[in-house]
């Protein structure tokens, strides 16, 4: 309250009394510049359910007034629960399964009962979940997009009318199948068959394909950056729904950009998923036309160039959002002004279109899939996971890869003998090979187990008989005259996985060693890891992560054989293990924490039932 000669007044409240008529309240001597405030006025309890009320301040200084009105109004009668089915016909109401996890279904929310037309928003959304507010006129129908969860998801819905009434709780128990396959997928091992069970198979054009381009055993797609794509007979997705799309992708040119892969419409694609301006993008226009707005997911770093990554896009119609994940990892969430139009394609690889001009790849692709829904957690985790690469139990077979057929053959004559890893440290376990480096015995593959130039991890039990202060590899794979790495003994005697900086004459050795000094006659287990993104290497000693290093050099693949017992130096034959060895396992990627663990206690990363 505020008077223009600064004078106290007296401040006076009338207001509706419960029993019919007004009541009033008065506070004397109230200063300038200051608040009155009722105190106790009329209980609500006192005022009828439905009505529309005023109330009025007047404040005199014994000469002047001023008298304010204010309204309020009161209503308590509630709505009835509304009304939530499906619009699509992909969820009904009806105790049986339907759907698939991640896949987006319509519904419809409506006002019920006599009050419906008083009902001006909806909130809704799972019982378990967020929440979230939707406006109708009169209680009108309105249609709304949930992505749902695996199992019963029990929905919630309210109404409230423009007084604020909320409704009992409605809505049903949707039962939701689990995650469906993919509806395209394409290795892009030497075509473009789409391997899945979706069957929208994919006609290459000038388009080359690269042996061993990832992994061993598995060609990849090359594109030059001009005229290379792959072209879908069949749509496999609708993109004004809820979708997913995934590739492993090694960019090649001064930087990255254009699209890995995309789904036509008639002026631009209905996503570009691959780089841009030298980021990894997810991106999603408003329209089909020739001047689009850009809705964009970008990574946090820049692309590599030059190293395969796993990319993932998500556009979820639910929540409304792009993301993308880079090597399994949340990049960016984008929120969409709009839903995503339909683009009726075809789905292409290496190629895009906006504004009626295309856009080329240039690089390698592989692996590409595509889903007609969100993809979750262990969908992205399974994408980026570790594999056997090669497994050789050197027991009562010493040429055996059990893992694929990378056969060993052997110079010199090893004896068998029996290691300590079934459990570790009990004593007594399998046959195991021993070598003596003055024969020399040593193994050599038929081929490469791993590339080098990507993440890779490789271990073995050992058992040095000696330590003679010089480098032993207890396994390695060779280039053309150095090996990539080696897992074993260093010259200062402790337990070390090395690497070359470069498959040249007396190259420089990147190498990560254990704390401790290793012992002569006693069984451990190494695992080296090599992550080709962070180029960090990691040495375990029994489970235990000893040190990291980063790699120095430009990652190189050597194409060589896999070698069991030495390495090579120089081009010529070095790093004779003298000892035991059993166990030795190579793997595509970098074991995880609980992989690593698993391997050294149960000699299979995969598998913890021992």
């Amino acid at each position: 309250m505020s008077d223009a000669e600064n004078d106290a007044s007296t401040v006076t409240f009338t207001y509706p009394n419960g029993a019919g008529g007004t009541a009033s309240k008065s506070y004397p001597n109230v200063s300038s510049n200051t608040s009155a405030q009722l105190v106790g006025g009329i209980p609500a309890a006192n005022i009828p359910s439905i009505g529309t009320y005023s109330w009025t301040v007047t404040a005199s200084n014994g000469g002047d007034s001023s008298t304010a009105t204010c309204y309020f109004k009161v209503d308590n009668t509630l709505p009835d629960p509304p009304s939530f089915v499906t619009a699509d016909g992909l969820y009904p109401d009806d105790d049986n399964y339907h759907g698939s996890a991640g896949k987006t279904g319509l519904f419809t929310i409506a006002a019920t009962g006599t009050l419906k037309s008083s009902v001006v928003k909806y909130v809704w959304g799972p019982a378990t979940g967020p929440q979230r507010t939707v406006t109708t006129t009169a209680g009108a129908p309105v249609t709304v997009a949930y992505t749902p969860t695996q199992g019963a998801n029990a929905m919630q819905v309210y109404a409230y009318t423009s007084a604020g009434a909320q409704s009992a709780r409605g809505g049903p128990v949707l039962y939701v199948n689990g995650p469906s396959a993919p509806a395209g997928d394409w290795l892009l091992d030497g075509d473009g068959t789409d391997t899945g069970t979706g069957g929208h198979a994919v006609t290459a054009s000038n388009v080359t394909w690269t042996a061993n381009g990832r992994q061993i055993g598995q060609s990849v797609g090359h594109f030059n950056g001009s005229s290379s794509f792959l072209l879908s007979t069949s749509v496999p997705v609708h993109t004004n729904t809820s979708f997913s799309v995934s590739a492993w992708v090694r960019p090649t040119g001064s930087t990255c950009t254009h699209s890995v892969a995309a789904q036509d419409g008639v002026h631009d694609s209905g996503f570009y998923f691959g780089c841009s301006a030298g980021n990894f993008a997810f991106d999603v226009v408003s329209a089909d036309n020739t001047a689009p707005t850009f809705t964009r997911a970008l990574s946090t770093a820049a692309a590599p160039i030059g190293v395969w990554s796993n990319l993932v896009g998500v556009y979820d119609l639910g929540a409304g959002t792009i993301s993308l994940y880079v090597n399994g990892v949340l990049q960016s969430t984008q929120s969409l002004s709009a839903d995503l139009w339909d683009a009726a394609g075809p789905f292409t690889i290496g190629r895009d279109r906006y504004n009626d001009t295309n856009g080329w790849w240039t690089g390698d692709i592989s692996d590409v899939h595509v889903w007609d829904r969100v993809v979750f957690p262990a969908d992205i985790a399974a994408l980026t996971a570790s594999s056997w690469a090669g497994q050789y139990l050197l027991s009562n077979d010493l040429t055996r890869d059990a893992k694929g057929s990378n056969t060993l053959t052997w110079t010199g004559s090893p004896t068998t003998g029996v290691d300590d890893v079934n459990p570790p440290g009990s004593g007594g376990g399998a046959p195991a090979a021993v070598l003596n480096a003055a024969n020399p015995d040593y193994a050599t593959g038929v081929r490469s187990s791993v590339r080098t130039d990507g993440s890779f991890t490789v271990s073995a039990w050992v058992n040095p008989a000696t330590l003679a202060s010089r480098n032993m590899n207890a396994v390695s794979q060779n280039g053309t005259v150095q090996s990539n790495f080696g897992l074993g003994v260093s010259s200062s005697n402790r337990y070390d996985f090395l690497m070359q900086a470069a498959d040249q004459t007396n190259a420089n050795a990147v190498m990560v060693q254990s704390t401790a000094t290793a012992v002569a006659g006693a069984w451990v287990n190494l695992i080296g890891t090599f992550d080709a993104t962070t180029k960090v290497m990691t040495l375990y000693v029994n489970g235990v992560s000893q040190a990291t290093v980063t790699f120095s050099g430009t990652p190189w693949n050597a194409a060589g054989p896999v070698m069991i017992g030495a390495g090579q130096w120089n081009g010529g034959l070095g790093f004779l293990w003298d000892g035991g060895i059993d166990s030795v396992g190579l793997f595509n990627g970098v074991l995880n924490a609980t992989e690593i663990a698993n391997l050294y206690q149960y000699n299979d990363p995969y598998n913890v039932s021992g």
